[in-house]
């Protein structure tokens, strides 16, 4: 069963869940959570459904989308349209951004996410992302060169915080039981997606803690 988003990064989970019981085939695991690990491996690692090209082009295109309406209303301010130097102008936006980059810290982390994740996140793909942006034509225009570096900065912090993250929240629940398991029960995942192709071999997908219902044993009575 799955809720929230129906797809996977625009694939149905539908398709996703078929095609990995076509991979499974006869095969089993011991334990229930075994099987979500073994989805979650088998989904991050298909080149088809998910190529790199399109993580990394749809992550890119989402950071800019993400920044624009950050930059439009600080360009907008009155504080902002009258002045005329030039340097105080960019005096006043690195102020707003300033304030944007607390708040994005300060957030709750999506998921199981934490500050491990953001700190490799700046450190591998710090110089990619302010590539994008001095790329896209808008920053170029609007954002002083001195600025791209923080406003990327922000970028990649907000992919992993709540009310930040233009990852698209959706979810998936496996139930039932493996070969060792004596009851059934259910495992319910919160996934965010796939997001840089270089962290598919850590993190995949993002997942919550399972909820797991406890059994309930009683006596059995023959009906009268």
């Amino acid at each position: 069963m799955t809720f929230a988003s129906a797809n996977l990064q625009g694939v149905p989970w539908e398709l996703v869940t078929k095609s990995y019981r076509q991979y499974l085939e006869d095969r089993s695991h011991d334990h229930l959570h075994e099987y979500a690990t073994d989805f979650f491996d088998f989904a991050a690692n298909h080149a088809l459904m998910f190529p790199a090209r399109f993580r990394k082009s749809s992550s890119g295109s989402k950071r800019i989308e993400r920044q624009t309406p950050v930059v439009q209303s600080i360009i907008k301010d009155a504080a902002y349209t009258t002045e005329a130097d030039a340097a105080k102008k960019e005096q006043f936006l690195r102020g707003k951004l300033n304030d944007r980059e607390a708040a994005v810290r300060a957030a709750k982390f999506i998921a199981n996410a934490d500050q491990a994740d953001v700190d490799g996140a700046i450190a591998r793909f710090s110089s990619e992302v302010v590539a994008e942006f001095r790329a896209d034509v808008y920053f170029q225009r609007f954002v002083p060169d001195g600025c791209i570096g923080q406003l990327a900065l922000i970028g990649i912090i907000g992919v992993y915080k709540e009310g930040f993250s233009e990852l698209d929240p959706s979810g998936i629940v496996f139930a039932g039981y493996g070969n060792k398991d004596f009851f059934p029960a259910v495992r319910v995942y919160r996934t965010y997606g796939l997001y840089w192709e270089s962290f598919s071999s850590r993190k995949r997908m993002r997942e919550r803690s399972a909820t797991r219902i406890r059994p309930t044993m009683s006596p059995w009575r023959r009906p009268r």
